[in-house]
């Protein structure tokens, strides 16, 4: 095949041979049901927090959680082959898949792939399998965090709970977690997921802790001490759903749900559970909710009662954080909601770092 090659051909030839494709570029990687998973720092890899779908009609799309990176099957390329370089990742696809002319029997298997039925084995099935032990470690974890490690990680992280008016029911405490990276059981906070307009149980995010000599409780020592369970894009995690107070009585009431709530409803965003956690505590009576990643936020469907969204954005310079975070924007405001912006002072990475930096300086006041 000679001359120019439309690029919708070199992303059709990416997407249909979507597995080698993640094979080649993550071989440390393993396939788990419908994606491709990549191993551990500790093995070799660049984290398991990264994976890529393999088969469907999604096939290419990856996310890598811990980095706040996504894309399709190209994006993936110019992430892992090209250093970011798009028109390096169109030329090295086109060689990889043989559409330069270079490779024959390359060019033989993109097309024999293209011409496959696209194959979504038990895909469906596999999303609610997930759904369903995700749902069974749900029901597992405990729902009172008073006195648990979830309570003394989350002080640890300058975030006390009892600021709150009411406990967040998202979260919960697992005693004994498996955890597969490092083939042990591990104490654990568990947040459930659910689709933002139909509150329907999508997944659970789990964070291992560890419990240290000392009585503190930090994250375990991992290389992918969070992870999620079962279908999370899209999904949140409910942290504040806000109070009113009755001016005569002074009792104090939650919000209802955003199904059931009245136009008008502003919800504040964040990326990350400790961001989420922060901001509620600085004002109870504000709707939040954790997006579970950056990159997975721009597919949140809020409901007709949302009118206004808060997003906290991260202190976070790097190209693909930057750039998930303009497509989360593009998407709320093509939603036709009003978009403000937020973040932490320039010197703190997010809104929990600056928590604890008041926290500390306060504490210093106090000490004086």
């Amino acid at each position: 095949m000679s001359g120019p090659v439309p690029l919708e051909r070199i992303t059709e030839g990416l997407r249909a041979r979507a597995a080698e494709l993640a094979r080649h570029l993550l071989p440390h990687g393993h396939r788990e049901g419908p994606e491709w998973r990549e191993a551990s720092t500790r093995r070799g890899g660049l984290g398991d927090s990264l994976a890529v779908r393999i088969e469907g009609p999604s096939a290419g799309v990856w996310l890598h959680g811990s980095a706040g990176a996504a894309g399709d099957a190209l994006d993936l390329v110019a992430y892992l082959a090209t250093g970011g370089d798009k028109g390096q990742a169109i030329a090295w696809s086109r060689r990889w898949l043989g559409l330069d002319g270079g490779d024959p029997a390359a060019l033989g298997r993109t097309r024999a792939a293209i011409a496959a039925p696209v194959a979504d084995t038990g895909a469906e099935e596999d999303a609610a399998a997930r759904r369903n032990a995700a749902f069974r470690l749900w029901l597992e974890a405990q729902e009172s965090l008073a006195g648990s490690p979830v309570e003394r990680y989350l002080a640890g992280r300058a975030i006390d709970l009892k600021r709150l008016a009411f406990p967040p029911g998202a979260l919960r405490f697992h005693p004994r977690l498996w955890n597969r990276e490092s083939q042990r059981h591990w104490p654990a906070m568990v947040a459930a997921i659910h689709d933002a307009a139909s509150g329907q149980f999508l997944g659970c995010h789990r964070t291992w802790l560890a419990v240290r000599p000392d009585g503190r409780v930090t994250k375990a020592p991992l290389d992918a001490p969070k992870m999620t369970l079962g279908p999370s894009r899209g999904g949140i995690i409910t942290i504040c759903k806000g109070y009113r107070v009755d001016a005569e009585t002074g009792e104090i009431t939650k919000n209802p749900p955003l199904s059931r709530a009245r136009p008008g409803q502003r919800v504040n965003e964040t990326e990350g559970l400790e961001d989420a956690l922060s901001v509620a505590v600085a004002d109870p009576t504000e709707r939040v909710a954790c997006g579970v990643a950056l990159g997975k936020m721009a597919a949140i469907r809020w409901p007709p009662s949302v009118s206004e969204t808060v997003l906290w954005q991260q202190n976070d310079d790097k190209p693909a954080a930057l750039d998930a975070f303009r497509r989360l924007v593009e998407a709320r405001r093509a939603a036709g909601l009003t978009v403000r912006l937020a973040r932490p002072p320039d010197g703190y990475k997010d809104a929990n770092e600056y928590l604890q930096a008041l926290a500390a300086e306060a504490n210093g006041v106090r000490a004086g």
